[in-house]
């Protein structure tokens, strides 16, 4: 069983064109992972979306097989700003 699930998720700022369009992965428990990309290439808003900061135009983000979206109406807190610290994205480093 994943930790955290996302499941199609997808995201515009401006409806006309998506920064993430039908993103899926599961994230295992003790697992490290990176969001790697160039500039503008969604890392910045995948990292609010799994933070809670944001939410999906469409999709869904599970915790441990629950939907986030629902505990965080129920909590009124981001559940996950809560249990996961999400590291900063840095761009543009060079040697």
């Amino acid at each position: 069983m994943a930790l955290l699930k996302i499941e199609n998720i997808c995201y515009s700022y401006d409806k006309r064109r998506n920064v993430l369009s039908n993103i899926s992965f599961d994230f295992e428990a003790g697992t490290i992972y990176a969001i790697v990309g160039k500039s503008g290439s969604g890392k910045t808003t995948m990292l609010s979306l799994l933070s809670g900061l944001a939410e999906p135009v469409a999709g869904k983000i599970y915790y441990k097989d629950q939907d986030v979206a629902k505990i965080n109406m129920i909590l009124g807190v981001s559940l996950l700003v809560l249990f996961f610290r999400i590291s900063t994205c840095f761009q543009n480093l060079q040697r």
